[in-house]
């Protein structure tokens, strides 16, 4: 993936979020200290969100990416995800 124009150096994009939205809660519920919301959000083709669509950007620290990375898969496939 192509970098975000607000990513510091030392945090990764890992997603647009709804500014109104429980996610941000939900990341900082499950360990994430480092998350830190953007200005402008874009699409998958590169275009800016308009505000009025109201998504951020959502960046986190280097560091923290296999917590997060760990969250997202139980979020997506369940608490039993690691099964192997």
């Amino acid at each position: 993936m192509r970098e975000h124009d607000g990513c510091a150096p030392h945090e990764i994009f890992v997603g647009n979020t709804r500014r109104s939205g429980g996610h941000v809660a939900f990341l900082i519920g499950k360990g994430i200290k480092t998350l830190r919301l953007g200005k402008t959000a874009y699409d998958i083709n590169g275009n800016a969100l308009s505000d009025a669509e109201g998504f951020a950007p959502v960046f986190i620290h280097r560091s923290e990416s296999d917590l997060h990375n760990a969250i997202m898969m139980e979020l997506t496939f369940g608490p039993h995800w690691r099964r192997g």
